[in-house]
């Protein structure tokens, strides 16, 4: 899920990169829970979640 993300961080600036590229994706995901009315991962449900490509 976050592997990408995670060694583009890591390659610009080390260890940081990867604490930062982790909390870049933690804030993306709580707007988006927001937008779906979820307080937490689990209450999200089939309806909100598009599993195709």
């Amino acid at each position: 899920f976050s592997g990408r993300a995670m060694m583009y961080g890591v390659a610009a600036l080390g260890e940081v990169g990867a604490g930062y590229a982790i909390e870049l994706l933690r804030e993306e995901l709580n707007q988006v829970m927001g937008q779906l009315g979820c307080e937490y991962p689990n209450a999200m449900v089939d309806h909100n979640v598009n599993r195709g490509s």
